[in-house]
C-alpha cells in the first residue's frame, strides 16, 4: 500500500491547530505528525496554509427516502454531504409512509445493499449507541 502525507501548517485536531502531516496508508489514516518526520518514500502532498480537519458532522438533515428519493434519496444526499466534507448525517424524516419503522427500516435497506451510502447516518430518535455503532 502506498503511504501518502498530507502537509499543512494549519491542521486540526484535538489539541487545536498545528502544523503537521497526516499520514494516510490505503484509506486510513495512521498517525499525524510534525512535517519533518514524513519518511522520504510517502508520497506528500503540501497545502500549504489550507487547513485539514477531520470529517464534519450534520445533525440536522431532512433527506427525503422513503417517499421522495427520486427528489433527493440517501444515495444523492450523503454523496452531496460526502463531497462537501460530511462524515455523518442524522436524518429527521418529515414523513414516513404508514407502518415504516423510522430506525430499522433505514437500515434494513442500508445493509441490504438496496441503498448506496456515502456517508454513516443516523436518524433522530435512535440510542446513541446505535449511531456511534455504526461509524
Amino acid at each position: 500500500m502506498s503511504l501518502r502525507a498530507f502537509v499543512s501548517s494549519r491542521v486540526v485536531t484535538p489539541e487545536g491547530m498545528r502544523p503537521a502531516a497526516v499520514m494516510v496508508e490505503g484509506e486510513r489514516i495512521r498517525s499525524v505528525v510534525p512535517a519533518e518526520q514524513v519518511p522520504s518514500h510517502a508520497e506528500t502532498l503540501d497545502f500549504r496554509d489550507a487547513a485539514i480537519l477531520p470529517g464534519l458532522v450534520d445533525s440536522h438533515v431532512h433527506i427525503n427516502d422513503p417517499g421522495r428519493a427520486d427528489w433527493e434519496g440517501f444515495e444523492t444526499a450523503t454523496r452531496a454531504a460526502a463531497a462537501g466534507g460530511y462524515t455523518l448525517l442524522v436524518d429527521m424524516p418529515l414523513k414516513l409512509p404508514a407502518g415504516y419503522h423510522r430506525c430499522r427500516g433505514a437500515r434494513s435497506e442500508t445493509q441490504s445493499g438496496t441503498k448506496s451510502l456515502s456517508t454513516s447516518i443516523g436518524r433522530l430518535g435512535e440510542a446513541s449507541s446505535q449511531i456511534t455503532s455504526s461509524i
